[in-house]
């Protein structure tokens, strides 16, 4: 039986599906990893989780989509009102002004990339101790930060690990502007529902697709990824409801909360 894990943040788990679902639907077995919001350091554990708690065999595939490093993951078990994980899904830490006071306290930008990169060499180490198949990509090009900051990090890309295009700079190749978004999601940090309006950045499903086929090789085709290719971009948010019944999928359906 063939199995697919994914790992990572919004671009991996998001209201609509991503390019994990899209694949998943061509794997015998998938779970879905991601939280909208993870950092690298919970994006991490709960790889370590994942491996401690499965039989991983050369027949699976696991992929991982690394996020940038301005994001703070707090683990706290029974989270009130959070039934997506046992993490805190803050997101970037500077989009929360009911933090500002406490993130000048603690927050170093060169101690978080840091971080991250500490991670990350420690994902990418027990990726190489499997007998799976993995793909390593991320959010944003995290190269930049490294190099202002840690340039010795710079050879977790220089490895015999080949780093599939971000998403951001795939988004900017295909002059991909985002869509008008509105909807109503959870802020964990105030804890109550709050609108999400204005232009979303993340990519739509066909955008989705198209990655996985440059990026992938992927040359798949089912029921839901032939919707998927019908549906003009714009249907998410005209009719979010009817998007997803047609496509008969919603965000929990593959979801693993976990420890």
């Amino acid at each position: 039986m063939k199995r697919l894990y994914t790992f990572g943040c919004s671009f991996t788990h998001f209201f609509w599906p991503t390019w994990a679902d899209i694949l998943g639907s061509t794997y015998d077995h998938y779970e879905n990893w991601a939280c909208s919001g993870l950092g690298n350091r919970a994006i991490v554990e709960r790889l370590s989780e994942c491996v401690a708690h499965n039989n991983i065999t050369a027949d699976d595939t696991i992929i991982i989509q690394f996020t940038d490093f301005h994001r703070h993951d707090i683990h706290q078990e029974g989270i009130e009102h959070n039934n997506i994980s046992n993490w805190r899904l803050g997101g970037n830490i500077w989009v929360k002004e009911i933090e500002m006071e406490w993130v000048k306290d603690f927050w170093s930008e060169s101690s978080y990339v840091y971080h991250s990169c500490n991670f990350i060499n420690l994902a990418l180490s027990l990726l190489k101790t499997l007998p799976c198949k993995y793909h390593i990509t991320s959010m944003i090009d995290l190269r930049p930060d490294i190099e202002r900051l840690h340039p010795g990090y710079l050879k977790l890309f220089n490895d015999d690990i080949e780093w599939k295009q971000d998403f951001v700079s795939f988004s900017q190749q295909e002059n991909y502007q985002g869509i008008k978004h509105k909807q109503r999601v959870w802020d964990a940090t105030i804890k109550k529902l709050v609108p999400k309006v204005g232009i979303d950045r993340h990519p739509t499903p066909k955008m989705y697709l198209k990655w996985l086929e440059q990026n992938l090789d992927f040359d798949h085709s089912n029921s839901f990824i032939e919707k998927i290719k019908q549906m003009p971009d714009d249907y998410i948010d005209t009719n979010p409801q009817e998007f997803y019944s047609n496509l008969g999928w919603h965000d929990a359906q593959y979801r693993i909360k976990g420890i």
